[in-house]
């Protein structure tokens, strides 16, 4: 008569330890929630440069809560109401508003984010990607001592080649990300194009046949 087996054990996947005291557990990724509104962040691999003595892109969206914390320094305390100032304005909640660390905020990207049928009608989820998108391609630009209105079509080339397979990239993203990064930047020269010179001479981000924004390698002209 055959030996009897045991009953096998079920076997559980190990667990997560749990965060040390103090400290709550992950959230959501690459974005913060901090005094009613979300600031998103992208992790310092993602740009070309880790020089800390430039200012550096940063993205916060607008929120419905709006706590401002006027206890920071003596002129929030006039800020307050800025859900009603906001509300007055017609800027939305999950609006982006990309500016600079050294305190440097472009009209022309408030008047894009808030006032342009090509941004103002995108999801929130799509606002805040593409806002994302535009703030790497700026780390970009700054590190190849470039304004966003001054980028070129060569500019992007280059940017797509770091974005995709460069060595110096530590976290190369597929080609479906960058097909996604593409539409944002497209999308946003497209309309500042149609503004006038006053904002770009032209459109840097080339499309092939159909009007698509170059997406893929096998799309590159060179």
């Amino acid at each position: 008569m055959p030996p009897r087996r045991g009953r096998r054990r079920r076997r559980h996947p190990p667990r997560r330890p749990a965060p040390p005291p103090g400290r709550r557990g992950p959230r959501a990724p690459n974005s913060v929630y901090s005094s009613g509104v979300v600031r998103v962040r992208v992790s310092d691999s993602q740009v070309a440069s880790k020089d800390v003595s430039r200012p550096r892109w940063v993205v916060t969206l607008t929120s419905e809560r709006g706590d401002v914390p006027v206890e920071r320094h003596p002129e929030l305390g006039d800020w307050g109401d800025l859900v009603k100032r906001e509300a007055r304005a017609q800027i939305l909640p999950g609006t982006p508003v990309l500016w600079r660390t050294d305190g440097w905020l472009d009209p022309r990207l408030v008047e894009y984010f808030n006032r342009s049928l090509e941004f103002v009608g995108l999801a929130e989820t799509s606002k805040a990607t593409y806002a994302i998108e535009m703030r790497l391609w700026f780390e970009y630009l700054q590190t190849q001592g470039l304004s966003w209105d001054e980028a070129s079509e060569d500019d992007l080339v280059g940017y797509q080649i770091w974005r995709l397979r460069s060595d110096e990239n530590p976290r190369p993203v597929s080609p479906a990300t960058w097909r996604k990064s593409a539409a944002a930047l497209h999308r946003f020269y497209g309309w500042a194009a149609e503004k006038g010179r006053e904002y770009v001479p032209a459109n840097p981000v080339p499309t092939v046949a159909g009007g698509r924004a170059i997406a893929s390698p096998k799309d590159a002209l060179w």
